[in-house]
């Protein structure tokens, strides 16, 4: 009965879990059928597609700023 009852409170936080994320456009925006993302981007699936998305380890080139517009 224990393993049961595990089983379905795994199975329940995986399903509760899941249907809070949000899938993406079902484009691939990148990666083989794609273009190559920009210097700081990889290339990551959006639960449908893909899209380039800003690396963890992402640098400000120097002297540029976020809220600046070229």
């Amino acid at each position: 009965m224990k393993i049961y009852v595990v089983l379905l409170v795994v199975y329940l936080s995986l399903n509760v879990e899941a249907a809070s994320y949000k899938r993406g456009s079902c484009l691939s925006m990148c990666g083989p059928y794609g273009t190559q993302c920009p210097d700081g981007y990889d290339c990551k699936s959006n639960g449908c597609g893909s899209e380039c998305y800003r690396s963890a380890d992402y640098q400000m080139p120097a002297g540029r700023d976020i809220n600046t517009k070229e």
